[in-house]
């Protein structure tokens, strides 16, 4: 339901000059300048004027802003002028922004004041463009706005400097309700992330989403000069066209978090070609139209149509209009009525944040880490993770919160390095566990920062093993292809593995860094020798991560060892950095490490291809669950990334389409790469953790008990049950097989979850938890249940005939369409005691988003 009334736009205006190259016309007579090479311009209304604009082809309702008429003519002595150079027209006929040549306007100015055309009493909506162009400064300009209207909303699109001037005095108590009386609830204020930097909030750029949501929470409350606007009931902060956070100051609901999860902050904008002006505009007005048509409960679809809109001026440029020269893409905000559905939304848990807790959506979205992992090997990243922040850098694809802030830190770093010329080296060093593919993840980033440098820059890989070294002219002469590659004009990226070596002592080889990493030369023979600019890159081969690396820098170490690291120039050496990552590899690293199977996932979603395409079907990859099971849980990969990429080139895979048990290798084979006993057991069965399995086991017993007992008829039948039946015993006194074979079906719950698109999971506020499963949800699990319990069974040489447990014989070992109806009960009733049984043991179900 729309708004009742118009909406009003107002606030700073500006004619946008838009110029380009005018190709000379010989072809026939006209005048002098258009036989030559020239320039063509054209004016078009910024601003407030552009927020008109937008909105006229976007709401149903009457939208009311500037006459525009003649302000066009007024001339740099009476209004705000904007100059851009648009480059040659594009693809689809439109035009992108080469340069900004900023503005010209009279000094002092103070912004002309054109009429408002039409009724602006019981206006629905007012949209005030405050872009600290003279508008706040004038209240000539928006007093009788502020007296005479009675907005359902008031939208404040704002530019710094922030939170300053009469007009925010005069609003931010919100516009007048129906009694006159100022009501806080109905303002929204617009900002952008870059004026609040520039006001000294502390917000990190380009890192992650998390760690930008972490800076916005501690950080906002820190400039008391923005209180007022701290305390805003509803405050929306642009991360250029990548994402939002939207503040909610006098609720005690979290901040929410917008995002689109492939990118972080300016990657949008930076893959298009050329430059594009008006995005936040688009965003406001696309805002302005949902709440508009909801102006109760229309700030997320807002947001989203905002971000959206945002996204569609940025792609498409400035575009033909209908007198033939380029303007703004006006209907973008019209065309996002319906939302990009790749916006991910969370809450930002602020309490948590505040607390220190270092916030991770990944872990709060996806629940069990294992259950992704299998959804991200059979389908991909962008359906299995499309919630949760992806760094896709060249080949290497991470969802881990700690690997995507460290590339991402490397790649600013080179990006700065690159873009200037350099005259000496920029060293970085890399930490992991053997076999963790420490070089493959930098190379990646290096490669991608080249590409996008402003004059592209070839980059020219070396790699050297200091272990395979025995002297220090080996690294001299290492030194000198480094050099010589330099000279060709390219950028060495230097890899030195194992630098960590002995030469003579331990990290014997540190010293004769020092003076490369510093100075950019080293010495031979007594002659300095100039490097030039080249990326270095430090690989551990001893310590796994850089913590243990520097660990004799602690004050609570032992004085031989810091004074053996302090004699090897170690603190010389990391003072010489400039970046570091630490590479976690395929293994857990200790029990708080829970995310090791997506790491396996991303290796297996990009080795199984490469092993044979034949597998990939679309976007999906058809593997066995078992297998799948046992490559993602196995403890340990013995040689790391060379194990998991082993075990896949041992495999029968050549022309198959599916990965099954059959295509794996003898035990004997495995045995090089993974613990074979354990990996085969994995691929015949997933196993939940002895404690945890052993709880539900006795739980899903005593459910049985009960379930059993119900189906006699009378009180006789079921006393005499119990005393004869060996499996109503207490869980205690049950003999090993039969406690074994409920083990077995607690086992079997996480894949019967996956079957209806549900995993186990911890609870967690705001998080919706299934309560109870739907009528054919269970009959289907109740029939898989009874296939498990058959498979068991038989494996166990149970047989056919009269029920005895002593002689392993049971009448239920029969197809379920055979089983009596008494006796399905048995089967549904175990698969209704999922969700009770997963609660005794504080765990939910949860339904895959």
């Amino acid at each position: 339901m729309s708004v009742a009334g118009p909406i009003v736009v107002a606030g700073d205006v500006s004619i946008d000059w838009m110029a380009w190259p005018l190709p000379p016309n010989d072809t026939e007579p006209r005048a002098n300048w258009q036989q030559r090479a020239g320039t063509r311009m054209v004016a078009r209304g910024g601003g407030a004027l552009l927020l008109t604009d937008l909105l006229k082809d976007a709401c149903r309702a009457a939208v009311i802003g500037h006459d525009v008429k003649n302000m066009h003519l007024q001339g740099p002595d009476q209004c705000l002028h904007s100059l851009v150079d648009l480059g040659a027209v594009a693809k689809g006929g439109t035009r992108r922004v080469e340069r900004l040549r900023g503005f010209s306007g009279p000094q002092g100015y103070h912004p002309p004041q054109p009429p408002l055309t039409g009724p602006t009493d019981g206006a629905g909506l007012l949209l005030l463009d405050d872009s600290g162009n003279g508008f706040r400064a004038t209240p000539g300009a928006w007093e009788g706005l502020l007296t005479s209207l009675r907005p359902r909303r008031a939208i404040i699109k704002m530019a710094r400097p922030l939170a300053d001037g009469p007009l925010w005095d005069a609003i931010r108590h919100g516009p007048r309700g129906d009694d006159g009386a100022p009501d806080p609830l109905r303002l929204v204020v617009v900002v952008n992330a870059d004026d609040l930097r520039e006001e000294g909030v502390a917000l990190s750029r380009r890192l992650s989403w998390e760690r930008t949501a972490e800076d916005f929470v501690r950080q906002l409350a820190s400039n008391g000069r923005l209180d007022t606007l701290v305390t805003c009931a509803d405050l929306i902060v642009r991360f250029d066209c990548d994402g939002v956070i939207h503040h909610r100051g006098r609720s005690a609901e979290p901040p929410m978090l917008y995002f689109y999860p492939a990118d972080i902050e300016g990657d949008f904008v930076a893959s298009l070609p050329g430059q594009m002006i008006g995005m936040t505009a688009a965003f406001t007005a696309g805002l302005a139209a949902a709440l508009a048509e909801a102006p109760d409960d229309g700030i997320d679809a807002g947001i989203r149509r905002g971000m959206t809109a945002a996204r569609m001026l940025a792609r498409t440029g400035f575009r033909t209009h209908k007198d033939g020269e380029p303007d703004y893409p006006r209907d973008v905000v019209h065309l996002a009525a319906t939302p990009d559905p790749a916006i991910a939304a969370v809450a930002i848990p602020s309490d948590r944040v505040a607390g220190g807790e270092r916030w991770s959506i990944l872990a709060d979205t996806l629940g069990d880490p294992t259950e992704a992992a299998r959804r991200l090997v059979i389908d991909g990243p962008q359906v299995a993770l499309r919630q949760t922040p992806l760094a896709s850098i060249g080949d290497l694809v991470t969802a881990d919160r700690q690997e995507i802030e460290a590339f991402r830190a490397i790649g600013n770093l080179l990006s700065e390095y690159l873009a200037t010329t350099q005259t000496k080296p920029i060293s970085i060093g890399v930490f992991g566990p053997p076999g963790a593919g420490k070089s493959f993840g930098v190379e990646q980033v290096a490669a991608q920062v080249a590409r996008q440098a402003a004059a592209g820059r070839r980059l020219e890989k070396l790699e050297f093993n200091l272990s395979q070294f025995t002297d220090l002219a080996d690294l001299n002469a290492a030194f000198h292809l480094v050099r010589d590659k330099g000279l060709a004009g390219s950028i060495p990226l230097v890899f030195f593995d194992e630098f960590d070596s002995r030469l003579e002592t331990d990290l014997g080889w540190l010293r004769y860094f020092l003076a490369p990493m510093q100075d950019g030369r080293f010495l031979e023979n007594g002659h300095p020798h100039p490097l030039g600019a080249a990326i270095f890159v430090f690989a551990g081969g001893t310590r796994p991560s850089f913590a243990e690396f520097s660990k004799p820098m602690g004050l609570a170490i032992d004085d031989d060892d810091r004074i053996a690291f302090n004699a090897a120039k170690g603190p010389d050496f990391v003072s010489r950095l400039r970046g570091k990552v630490d590479i976690l590899g395929p293994d857990q690293q200790g029990p708080e490490d829970e995310t090791y199977p997506l790491r396996r996932g991303f290796l297996l979603r990009s080795l199984l291809p490469r092993r044979e395409k034949a597998l990939r079907h679309g976007e999906r990859i058809d593997i066995n669950e078992g297998v799948l099971n046992a490559l993602l849980t196995v403890p340990k990969y013995i040689h790391g990334v060379r194990s998991m990429e082993a075990v896949l080139a041992m495999s029968m895979l050549t022309g198959e389409t599916r990965f099954t048990r059959a295509d794996l290798p003898p035990a004997t084979q495995l045995g090089l790469h993974v613990p074979a006993e354990d990996f085969l057991a994995r691929v015949r069965a997933e196993r939940l953790p002895d404690d945890l399995r052993e709880a539900l086991g006795e739980f899903l017993h005593n459910a049985y008990r009960v379930e059993r007992l119900a189906i006699e008829k009378n009180a006789a039948a079921r006393k005499r049950l119990k005393a004869t039946d060996a499996s109503q015993k207490d869980w205690q006194d049950l003999e090993e097989e039969l406690r074994e074979s409920s083990r077995l079906q607690a086992d079997d719950i996480q894949r019967k979850l996956r079957r209806i698109g549900c995993y186990m999971a911890s609870p967690r506020e705001g998080a919706v938890a299934v309560d109870a499963f739907a009528d054919d949800e269970s009959v289907m699990l109740a029939e898989l249940e009874h296939e498990r319990f058959n498979a068991e069974r038989l494996q166990r040489q149970w047989r056919l005939g009269p029920r005895a447990i002593d002689k392993r014989q049971s009448p239920f070992l029969v197809p379920w369409r055979d089983l009596g109806e008494d006796w399905k009960k048995l089967d549904v009733g175990a698969v209704k005691a999922i969700i009770p049984a997963l609660r005794s043991v504080k765990k939910v179900v949860r339904r895959v988003r």
